[in-house]
C-alpha cells in the first residue's frame, strides 16, 4: 500500500501540489480545450496554493453544461482522450478524477482541478504497454500474453498456454456480452476456470483506479457509460499518438518551462477521433471486467475506517479468489 499512502501524504503537500500544477500544465498545453489554472508563484508558500480563477460550472451540473456543450458525448471524448495521453505517452498523470474536479467553462473549455494526486508510469511499464497496444493493434496474440507477463498482470509461475486461453476466452466474453454486469460475472467466472492468476501491480493500480472513477463522470450523461465501448475515441486518439511517437515529438518542441495553454494549437489527433472498434478495445475490456473489484476494493483501503486487507499487506483481490500483489522495495 506504499503508493497509495504515499500519495494521500502528498495531497497535503501544497509544494508537490504546485509542481504537479505546472508540470501537468505544460503536458497538456497541446490540447486547447483543456485549462490547467496558472499558478501564481509570488503568492506560493509551503502552506499555501495560489492558482489563477476559473470560472465555469461542475461537470456533475448537467442542465447547466448542456446549456453550453450541445453534444456532452464530445467532452466525455475530450475527457477520455486526455487521460489516455498523460498516461500512455507521459506517463504522468491527474489520479483524482471525481466529478468536483472537473468544471465547463462558458466556451466550451473543459478546466482541471486539483493537483495533490499525481502518479508516474516507469519508462519501462510505458514501453511494454506500448508493445502490448502494438502486438493488439496487429493482432499478434502470443505477444499480447507476453506484455502480460512483462507488465506483471499474469503470474510468471503460469503456463504459457494456459495463461493464452484464457486471455483469449476473456476477450471473446467481451466481444458477445455487451452488458457490463453479465460481462463480469462472464469474465470472473472464465477466469475461475481457467486458475490463472492476474495480479495487479502497485504501479498499475491507481490506473484501473481511476477508469472506474471516470466512468463514474461520464454516468451522469449516460448511465451504465463504458471507458471503453464508448469512449473509444478518446482512447484510440491516444493510441495513435503512442504508437505513431507523437508524444515524444511534441515533447522535444515543448520549450523549457513553457506553460501557455494558447489558443489555436491543434488538437491532438483531434481530426481523427473515432470509435476503437479493434482487438486494443477486447483488450482493454478484458483487464477492466476482470479488475472492477479492484476498484470497490481500493476506495475501501482509502477510507480511514477499513480494516485491513484481508488477503495481506501488498496484495489486492482482484475476483474469485485471484490476489493483485503490490511489488516491494528492495
Amino acid at each position: 500500500m506504499g503508493r497509495f499512502e504515499a500519495g494521500f501524504r502528498e495531497e497535503a503537500d501544497f509544494a508537490a501540489e504546485r509542481r504537479h500544477a505546472i508540470r501537468l500544465r505544460e503536458i497538456l498545453a497541446p490540447f486547447p480545450d483543456v485549462v490547467v489554472p496558472e499558478t501564481i508563484d509570488e503568492l506560493c508558500t509551503p502552506r499555501v496554493l495560489a492558482l489563477e480563477f476559473v470560472d465555469g460550472c461542475r461537470i456533475a451540473d448537467v442542465e447547466a453544461v448542456r446549456r453550453i456543450v450541445r453534444q456532452p458525448r464530445r467532452l466525455l471524448d475530450r475527457l477520455v482522450h486526455m487521460y489516455a495521453y498523460m498516461i500512455l505517452c507521459e506517463g504522468y498523470y491527474h489520479a483524482d478524477p471525481h466529478p468536483g474536479n472537473f468544471l465547463v467553462l462558458p466556451d466550451g473549455r473543459l478546466a482541471l482541478l486539483d493537483f495533490g494526486m499525481v502518479q508516474t508510469l516507469r519508462a519501462e511499464t510505458r514501453q511494454a504497454l506500448a508493445d502490448l497496444v502494438r502486438a493488439a493493434l496487429r493482432g499478434r496474440t502470443d505477444e499480447v500474453v507476453e506484455g502480460f507477463y512483462r507488465l506483471g498482470l499474469v503470474s510468471p509461475d503460469t503456463p504459457r498456454d494456459q495463461a493464452r486461453a484464457a486471455i483469449a476466452e476473456i476477450g471473446q466474453i467481451n466481444v458477445l456480452q455487451s452488458n457490463t454486469k453479465n460481462r463480469i460475472a462472464a469474465v470472473g467466472e472464465a477466469v475461475e476456470r481457467s486458475r490463472v492468476r492476474f495480479l495487479l501491480p502497485e504501479d498499475l493500480a491507481y490506473a484501473f483506479r481511476l477508469i472506474q472513477m471516470l466512468e463514474g463522470v461520464a454516468s451522469y450523461y449516460q448511465p451504465g457509460w463504458n471507458v471503453i465501448a464508448d469512449g473509444g475515441a478518446g482512447i484510440q486518439a491516444a493510441l495513435e499518438d503512442l504508437v505513431s511517437g507523437v508524444a515524444s515529438r511534441r515533447a522535444e518542441k515543448r520549450p523549457a518551462g513553457a506553460s501557455a495553454q494558447a489558443p489555436g494549437r491543434s488538437v491532438v489527433n483531434g481530426a481523427r477521433l473515432r470509435p476503437a472498434e479493434s482487438p486494443v478495445r477486447r483488450l482493454f475490456q478484458s483487464v477492466q471486467a476482470w479488475l472492477s473489484p479492484v476498484a470497490e476494493r481500493l476506495d475501501s483501503v482509502a477510507t480511514p475506517e477499513a480494516g485491513p486487507a484481508e488477503s495481506g499487506p501488498g496484495s489486492l483481490p482482484v475476483s474469485n479468489g485471484t490476489a493483485a500483489h503490490a511489488p516491494r522495495s528492495a
